[in-house]
């Protein structure tokens, strides 16, 4: 399977590297700004009880009704095939 890393390894040139992984993906799955933006996830599903998630969840639904201004608990960086 194909990488955006293909053909990097070694270079020195920081222009070089960053040519040789566009030229790796050159149409990315998605280029929407939509997928960058910070957001509060606040379902809960029947499947994912951990605690690790409720928490989580309780963060994001007290930000979100204004208690915790500045906090979110999704923060894609990026998404989409490579």
């Amino acid at each position: 399977m194909a990488s955006l890393f293909d053909n990097t390894r070694g270079l020195d040139d920081i222009g070089e590297i960053y040519r040789r992984m566009e030229a790796n993906c050159p149409n990315p799955a998605s280029t929407s700004r939509k997928l960058w933006e910070l957001r509060h996830a606040t379902n809960i599903s029947s499947h994912n009880t951990s605690e690790e998630t409720m928490l989580e969840r309780a963060v994001a639904i007290l930000a979100a009704r204004g208690h915790m201004q500045g906090w979110f608990n999704q923060c894609p960086t990026a998404i989409g095939r490579y």
